[in-house]
């Protein structure tokens, strides 16, 4: 692993980043995925990011175990295989995050803004969403998770665990008006 890849030396140039240090372009000491800045593989357990700006930073396979990132800036940040299992989530702005294959088992996200948000194949049990909205969010083969008082319109749950009978009680206190039958391509929409 070089220098770059230590998850220690991304998490302690992500913490300079946040601190107001700006590299220089090419980014040599951290790297650049797709235009965005890469912390991936960063090591923040139990950092607390609250309020920060991590907009379109890439966080692939970054471990954030119980971190603190409430109200957290997150937009289109890339997520992917990020395991923030028992992170505290609330109020974040996760629109167009991508959160695919992300571990969130027992996030707390209430209140989150998830619009847009990939959560494709996410571990999303134990997660608390209430409050949150995951508008158009993609939840193919995401598994657990409790929805109810989330707003989850036209949200779609394509191969998901959640049958219409799940999602009709997943939902029952979601700001869900009707939940059609799912063929292959199913979403839950607003009637």
């Amino acid at each position: 692993m070089s220098q770059n890849q230590n998850p220690e030396r991304r998490r302690s140039l992500l913490l300079r980043y946040l601190a107001g240090w700006k590299p220089a372009a090419p980014w040599t000491d951290i790297g650049n995925r797709n235009n965005r800045l890469d912390f991936s593989t960063a090591a923040l357990d139990h950092v607390d990011l609250s309020g920060s700006d991590l907009s379109s930073l890439s966080l692939d396979s970054a471990s954030m175990q119980r971190a603190t990132l409430r109200c957290a800036d997150l937009n289109g940040a890339s997520l992917c295989g990020a395991d923030l299992s028992d992170a505290d989530l609330r109020g974040a702005n996760l629109i167009w995050a991508d959160l695919s294959g992300a571990d969130l088992s027992g996030a707390d996200l209430r209140g989150a803004n998830l619009r847009g948000a990939d959560l494709s194949g996410a571990n999303l049990s134990g997660a608390r969403f209430s409050g949150a909205t995951l508008q158009a969010a993609r939840l193919q083969e995401a598994r657990g998770g409790d929805l109810s008082g989330a707003l989850v319109d036209a949200a779609t749950y394509t191969r998901s665990q959640w049958t219409e009978h799940h999602l009709a009680e997943l939902c029952r206190n979601a700001h869900l008006i009707d939940v059609h039958r799912f063929p292959a391509s199913a979403q839950a929409t607003v009637a």
